[in-house]
């Protein structure tokens, strides 16, 4: 399932309400619809729907920008709990190794390496 398909149906499921008395006296309305009312009623919904779906997929797929994303994979490599000493990331300033402790992360715990020439 693709990412604006699954947020369309969260989108529905959220918006859902929940039944209360007011709707009980609504439901009798629609009982006494024609079947020409009903799929008139029917028809709009689909084109609401279709509306929705299509501006859904006309908008940018990744709300973030490539820097943010860059960044974002870089913090989660930073983070990664399998990162042993020696360990070297590719950063936006170069490589870094790791020479921190595994069980505690701390702001000192990556080293620029120097470049090799």
């Amino acid at each position: 399932m693709n990412a604006p398909v699954a947020a369309l149906l969260l989108v529905c499921l959220l918006a859902a309400p929940a039944r209360c008395p007011a709707q009980e006296s609504a439901d009798s309305v629609d009982a006494n619809l024609s079947q020409e009312d009903w799929r008139q009623r029917v028809d709009q919904a689909r084109r609401r729907t279709d509306d929705f779906v299509a501006n859904a997929r006309s908008r940018k797929a990744e709300p973030f920008s490539a820097d943010d994303l860059k960044k974002e994979k870089i913090e989660r490599a930073r983070r990664d709990p399998t990162l042993r000493q020696g360990d070297i990331v590719a950063t936006d300033r170069g490589f870094e190794m790791f020479v921190g402790n595994e069980e505690s992360r701390q702001s000192g715990d990556f080293v620029a390496v120097p470049s090799s020439k």
